[in-house]
């Protein structure tokens, strides 16, 4: 693997022209991309992984994010990877590890009435691939991190 330290990219800010740096090509990361390139705004993803792997198992997104995802155009796309979640429990295995106890149930069916959306979950892996399929490869760059931020008083 080589030294991250010895791998950087420079970026002196033209305050007429801003550029966004964005630390991490993570679920926020990419989001963020996306909002940034639909609205032309020059930015740059830094992800301090040498390659992007799909990480986690299962993930949710709240009805409040879906409106996001709908002006950005991914939420047809959301739709496909997804399942609407009605409710959901958090359970504890019994003392003889056969059965699972159940410790509260929490039912999401109105947030849908409420909002018009609903919650959902899906493959946290599907989820970063459908991101990062809207984001630009030549804007992700791989195996670099920001170690510091300054700022000049003539920059801004």
């Amino acid at each position: 693997m080589s030294d991250l330290r010895n791998s950087s990219i420079h970026y002196t800010p033209n305050p007429s022209n801003p550029k966004i740096i964005i630390a991490g090509a993570g679920l926020g990361g990419l989001t963020l991309a996306i909002l940034l390139e639909k609205a032309s705004i020059d930015y740059e993803v830094l992800e301090r992984a040498t390659a992007l792997k799909p990480l986690g198992s299962a993930t949710g997104l709240a009805p409040n994010v879906m409106p996001l995802l709908e002006q950005l155009g991914l939420l047809d796309e959301l739709k496909k990877i997804s399942l609407e979640c009605m409710g959901g429990g958090i359970y504890k295995d019994s003392a003889n590890g056969e059965s699972l106890e159940l410790l509260s149930k929490t039912d999401f069916s109105s947030l849908k009435g409420l909002s018009g959306y609903a919650s959902i979950i899906m493959s946290r892996p599907d989820l970063h691939a459908l991101l990062l399929s809207h984001v630009p490869s030549h804007k992700i760059h791989l195996g670099k991190r920001v170690l510091s931020i300054s700022q000049s008083s003539e920059n801004g």
